[in-house]
């Protein structure tokens, strides 16, 4: 019996691995994480536990109907929303509601959250300061592009708009509005790829809220 030279002995070959797939809800684990920091405002191990438990039941909270979505969205506040949207889904956890729309032909993902809590007696500068955090650890090389006080409801409300890179590499822009709800902490954003975005349909969801 020959045995052959090693350099003739031919090379194995690993087998395909399988590309790796998008995450559909890649969006709303970024959203939770967020409000995961938000509720870390009150800045003691007990929430961290909260938030980490959050996570852990998120799939379990996730509304998949889209009706009880817009309901989940019509306990937060009212507002326009634009033609071709339609509600996609939410979340019900532990006090925080959230809907969120999308439309088949427009790259824009909508979402209202409420947050327990009033921003009579929350440091919504700290607020702005935890989500651009947060957003730092979701998305690279985040920046603020925008950042202002307004009035929504009746009461003064922030604006701010950021803009970072996904980890699919995309630029993507989201402005986040922090108000008042109907019973707790209102918060708007709306998110789309940098070259996708329109600022007039974004500030005319932000201005519709009642």
């Amino acid at each position: 019996m020959t045995i052959p030279e090693p350099s003739a002995v031919p090379p194995v070959t690993p087998p395909m691995q399988p590309a790796p797939q998008g995450n559909p809800n890649r969006k709303l684990w970024i959203i939770l994480a967020i409000v995961a920091a938000v509720l870390c405002l009150g800045a003691c191990a007990a929430v961290l536990l909260i938030g980490r438990g959050m996570l852990s039941m998120a799939t379990e909270s996730v509304i998949n109907d889209p009706q009880q979505a817009a309901e989940v969205g019509a306990e937060v506040a009212e507002f326009d929303l634009p033609e071709g949207f339609e509600p996609a889904g939410g979340v019900d956890l532990m006090g925080v509601k959230m809907a969120m729309y999308s439309s088949q032909t427009n790259q824009t993902m909508i979402t209202l959250m409420r947050i327990p809590g009033s921003t009579d007696n929350m440091n919504t500068d700290s607020m702005v300061d935890q989500m651009t955090r947060q957003m730092g650890r979701q998305m690279n090389d985040v920046r603020l592009i925008d950042q202002y006080e307004t009035t929504i409801r009746g009461k003064p409300a922030q604006v701010i708009i950021q803009e970072g890179t996904s980890s699919e590499g995309v630029l993507t822009r989201m402005m986040i509005a922090v108000f008042e709800g109907k019973s707790g902490i209102g918060m708007m954003m709306v998110m789309s790829p940098a070259d996708a975005w329109d600022q007039e349909m974004a500030d005319g969801i932000v201005e519709s809220i009642r």
